[in-house]
């Protein structure tokens, strides 16, 4: 495989994960591997099926003042979410892998093992590597078990373009 000289990995935790993704589609051939670390890819809803309220117009502005529009555009039903359905948001040649935690409260895990994922999105759990890994969405980047399996991803080589 010829890999292009100026092929980046990109290694994003929590929003962090949502911006590699948009990188990745707007330049997928400057792009190796996008790794994500408890990226909300199917949204955030920290109150719920009421979580809808906080697009609200009086509830939007609130929250933007608190918290800044980019953190409510995580939350579910914001329409700045990426569109994962049917592989809409996956660009080809590049590899994708979400590290989760089942001790992660922010992207509730439950849900995302029953979301239909694109199937070029591979998801692994950290406890499938550590059973007793207690690791929280913030501690997901410090966490020896994640390190290792961001650096054994990004030791693969990306789809042949």
């Amino acid at each position: 495989m010829r890999r292009h000289p100026l092929r980046v990995d990109l290694v994003g935790h929590s929003q962090g994960g949502l911006h590699a993704l948009a990188v990745a589609r707007a330049r997928p051939e400057r792009v190796a591997h996008v790794v994500l670390l408890g990226a909300p890819v199917l949204g955030v809803a920290p109150l719920g099926a009421a979580s809808v309220v906080a697009h609200g117009r009086g509830v939007r502005t609130a929250l933007d003042l608190i918290l800044g529009a980019a953190a409510r555009g995580q939350v579910v039903g914001s329409g700045q979410l990426p569109d994962l359905g049917a592989g809409g948001a996956l660009a080809e040649g590049v590899r994708y892998l979400l590290v989760a935690s089942r001790g992660d409260r922010m992207i509730r895990p439950a849900d995302l093992a029953r979301a239909p994922l694109p199937p070029g999105l591979q998801v692994t759990w950290v406890q499938t590597h550590e059973p007793r890994a207690r690791v929280t969405h913030a501690g997901l980047p410090a966490s020896p078990v994640v390190q290792r399996l961001v650096l054994a991803e990004l030791a693969t080589e990306p789809e042949d373009r």
